[in-house]
């Protein structure tokens, strides 16, 4: 549970059938959280619809970071790759008005995250979304990653990420 995988096991397991052989205790709490990561995963995929539409809107140019960019094409069940946030990365002159869309879609700024000078913390109800305009904190890089990467952007099954190079060298 502590690495996010309790999930995907659940499934495992009862596909193979094997449930029979695991404690009852343990079944009953790999299968509660697997119905909290589908749970958690749908509220996910709709905010993440509604702030992509806004974006688009808007003109601004995003990707989504890491497992809630990678889980529909890497996973059969997208729902059991959990995510404790939606990551999205737009560049440093897009901030303001990314921040004001995600207001007005009903996010409001995390005060208890503290701001970096790379990222901030936006929530709604149980889902969170970090939006970054640099990929670490600005001057940890020789050069400016941010633009390049968004020029190399591809359209996934359900959002912006980033192409596999830059998704491989940012893991």
């Amino acid at each position: 549970m502590h690495h996010g995988l309790a999930a995907w096991w659940a499934d495992h397991l009862l596909k193979d059938d094997v449930s029979a052989q695991i404690p009852v205790a343990i079944s009953q709490v790999l299968v509660s959280t697997r119905r909290a990561a589908s749970a958690l995963y749908l509220a996910q995929t709709g905010a993440l619809a509604q702030v992509a539409s806004a974006f688009e809107d808007d003109s601004i140019k995003y990707v989504v970071l890491k497992g809630a960019a990678t889980r529909e094409e890497a996973y059969a069940s997208p729902a059991l790759r959990t995510a404790c946030d939606v990551d999205l990365l737009v560049h440093t002159n897009s901030r303001t008005v990314a921040e004001d869309c995600l207001v007005k879609l009903g996010f409001e700024a995390r005060h208890d995250a503290p701001e970096s000078g790379h990222e901030r913390t936006f929530s709604r109800g149980r889902v969170d979304i970090d939006l970054h305009w640099d990929i670490l904190r600005p001057g940890r890089t020789r050069q400016p990653l941010v633009q390049s990467m968004l020029s190399r952007r591809v359209q996934g099954p359900k959002c912006w990420r980033l192409c596999d190079t830059d998704t491989v060298f940012l893991m």
